[in-house]
């Protein structure tokens, strides 16, 4: 489930250049400014960052009740539910999205690379591309849709439709695969670590056991990020010309876009490093009152 949460509208993206962070350690921000704020709320709203959040709330919420299903089943139900709609409110992640987004922009509020990024998505076909973005996320939460999406790569892999080349062009350029894998990841070391700390074991667990948990979901979760992201993506740029494709592939690659990857990466990430803990933390009292 973490590759949808950290699948970004606009851009698709969690991108940046360099290598992913350790688990369990989201990239600095930087000092927000007012006009650092001000151009984060014109992305944000370039991007449609609402619309998105409550894609996310869906999500959230289906992902809190696996957790229910695995750690505590059929106990705490409606309390569960409450703390998970808690977490995973539009309001906060709304809030918390603006204010990481202000910080990783930091100081550089008069940088051109903002203005570029921002006047993209407000195009005619910024502005199409994210409602396409927006509306096939919506989509994959339908099990039934994501499953016939997912059928539907596998026969444009075996026809060698060029469509799909594209496709995994938009994710090589942009590194999709490396930094999902690489947020999926710090939330997991997030969310286990906060089970420790809330006491949810009978012993607490070292760091290299945690660790040796997380990194054993490497191999797993790199596979679903490629076969989801593929699905998403050609799902959502099915209407979209050969040409208007290529063109956002060359903005992915300009260096406003590799910069606005950076920063999206950079507030996403930690952005669901707190997520994770909430829920982790949220799971832990759950657990802890059970066994009372």
């Amino acid at each position: 489930m973490a590759v949808r949460w950290l699948a970004a509208v606009g851009l698709a993206v969690l991108a940046a250049a360099g290598a992913p962070a350790a688990p369990g350690h989201a990239q600095p921000a930087g000092v927000a400014t007012p006009a650092a704020e001000a151009a984060a709320r014109d992305i944000a709203a370039a991007l449609e960052f609402g619309e998105l959040a409550s894609i996310m709330h869906a999500e959230g919420l289906v992902h809190a009740e696996e957790i229910r299903a695995e750690l505590f089943p059929g106990a705490g139900a409606a309390a569960w539910r409450a703390e998970a709609e808690r977490i995973y409110a539009p309001e906060r992640m709304t809030a918390a999205f603006l204010a990481g987004l202000a910080a990783a922009i930091g100081p550089e509020d008069g940088a051109a690379w903002i203005g570029e990024a921002t006047g993209f998505f407000r195009s005619g076909l910024g502005q199409r591309i994210v409602g396409l973005e927006i509306a096939a996320r919506r989509a994959l939460l339908d099990d039934a849709t994501e499953a016939m999406s997912r059928d539907r790569v596998e026969l444009m892999e075996a026809d060698g439709d060029p469509r799909l080349a594209a496709v995994d062009r938009f994710i090589a350029v942009n590194d999709l695969i490396e930094f999902n894998v690489a947020g999926g990841l710090n939330s997991h070391y997030a969310f286990y670590t906060a089970l420790v700390e809330g006491g949810a074991f009978d012993r607490a667990l070292t760091e290299e056991e945690i660790l040796a948990d997380v990194w054993g979901q490497e191999e797993v979760l790199r596979e679903d990020n490629a076969h989801w992201l593929r699905s998403y993506l050609t799902l959502a740029y099915d209407p979209l010309t050969d040409a208007e494709l290529d063109a956002y592939i060359a903005f992915s690659d300009s260096p406003a876009g590799r910069r606005l990857n950076r920063v999206l990466f950079a507030t996403f990430d930690a952005m669901f490093i707190d997520i994770s803990r909430s829920v982790g933390l949220a799971a832990a009292r759950q657990l802890r009152g059970r066994d009372l």
